[in-house]
């Protein structure tokens, strides 16, 4: 049964070893069947309890039962509840006990190796160990009890204190003017990497200093300075876009407001930003220009003087005209980040298939036939209607393979 020690007798236990002289001197002294007597009574005297000489940090354990040297050892080792362990970084410190990082003396682990002294060999061996040890003394380091969770956590808490998110360079468009809010390296508190410190910190029982790992964090984008000086060649000037002897203009706010911000990644895995055009805004502006381009095509129409064989245009032609949205809109956004700031419009051109410029090379030379129809005696009316008719005929050209409509050129006729 275990024997709970007084306060008393755990002051004095420290104080055993000042006997050992006295003894040594009488069991010189001594005839040898008294001498094995002696040995054996000291086997019987110490059966439960630890050898004298054994002590932990100076603390004499001999004599004592592993319940008496467990509550001494507790009572007496007081590293893990009242020292400081100090944690530092840059010019700050931060002080906490061995306890709360989840170190703890494994009182009882210690005990058994005290115990275990004099006690793992033979007879002979645990004899010449008892002997040893009472001569020259044996001792033993204090066993510790080290939660790594308990130290994670108190970092955290730290982390909080130090860590600081990193911050990514910003480039801000406000109409034309470009600012740019730099980029910020952040630190990130190591809590993984020291728990095997500290762990052999405190098993040692040291009150030394640790040094914190701080991590930098660089940030994703660190810098946009490229970016703000293609943004600034963009938006230096308005850009003109012009069609003939007209043009219609992008102010500076007008592009700004177009421009995006993409973000790209190198063959480095470094991240960029690439300044473009927003394709659908600059199609909303590109789109309401295409009726003020849009032209259809008109034929000539010729008069045939049959003595001098000459042509003379009654009605001039009339190319097509049709503006080309999505080239217009690809030119844009790839001469916008130029010098360049005059754009013509990507306009389709369609001759007519009856192009006065073409009267010469049509080989029209002569009248190849003529035909009259008289309407004497016909009303009023109905002659004004067979001119006006005729007068939409007159001067039709139906080029090479071309199919005559009359229809189409009558056009609708009223009841």
């Amino acid at each position: 049964m275990n024997e709970t020690p007084t306060a008393v007798e755990l002051t004095e236990i420290p104080q055993r070893r000042s006997c050992l002289l006295p003894i040594l001197a009488i069991l010189v002294g001594i005839p040898l069947p008294a001498l094995v007597l002696t040995v054996a009574l000291y086997q019987v005297i110490y059966a439960d309890r630890i050898y004298l000489g054994v002590e932990v940090l100076g603390l004499d354990l001999g004599g004592l039962t592993r319940y008496q040297a467990k509550l001494f050892l507790e009572q007496q080792i007081t590293y893990y509840r009242e020292e400081k362990v100090t944690f530092r970084y840059g010019d700050r410190t931060w002080q906490v006990s061995p306890q709360e990082l989840g170190a703890s003396l494994d009182a009882e682990a210690t005990v058994d190796l005290a115990y275990r002294i004099g006690r793992e060999g033979d007879l002979k061996e645990n004899l010449r160990r008892q002997w040893e040890v009472l001569l020259e003394g044996e001792a033993v380091w204090p066993v510790t009890d080290f939660d790594p969770s308990a130290a994670a956590a108190y970092l955290n808490r730290l982390a909080q204190e130090i860590d600081l998110p990193p911050r990514d360079a910003e480039l801000i468009i406000n109409g034309p003017e470009v600012q740019v809010t730099p980029s910020q390296v952040g630190r990130q508190l190591d809590v993984e990497g020291p728990l095997e410190l500290i762990r052999r910190h405190t098993a040692s029982l040291s009150t030394g200093p640790i040094d914190l790992v701080v991590r930098e964090v660089p940030p994703r984008l660190p810098d946009v300075s490229e970016a703000k000086a293609q943004v600034e060649v963009m938006i230096r000037s308005p850009l003109t876009l012009t069609f003939g002897d007209r043009s219609w203009v992008l102010d500076r706010a007008a592009i700004a407001d177009m421009i995006l911000l993409r973000e790209e990644t190198d063959e480095a895995g470094q991240i960029h930003l690439v300044p473009t055009l927003d394709e659908a805004k600059v199609r909303a502006f590109v789109e309401p220009l295409a009726p003020e381009i849009y032209q259809p095509p008109r034929n000539a129409r010729l008069d045939f003087d049959p003595e001098t064989g000459k042509l003379t245009p009654i009605v001039m032609s009339q190319e097509k005209r049709t503006l080309d949205v999505e080239e217009t809109v690809r030119r844009i956004m790839a001469l916008v980040m130029t010098p360049l700031r005059t754009i013509p419009l990507a306009v389709k051109i369609e001759k007519p298939a009856v192009d006065v410029a073409d009267m010469d090379r049509m080989g029209i030379v002569e009248l190849v036939s003529k035909g009259t129809t008289r309407f004497k005696g016909s009303p009023p009316g109905r002659v004004k209607n067979i001119q006006i008719a005729a007068s939409k005929f007159h001067g039709v050209v139906i080029p090479p393979g071309g199919i005559f409509s009359f229809n189409e050129h009558l056009g609708k006729v009223s009841a």
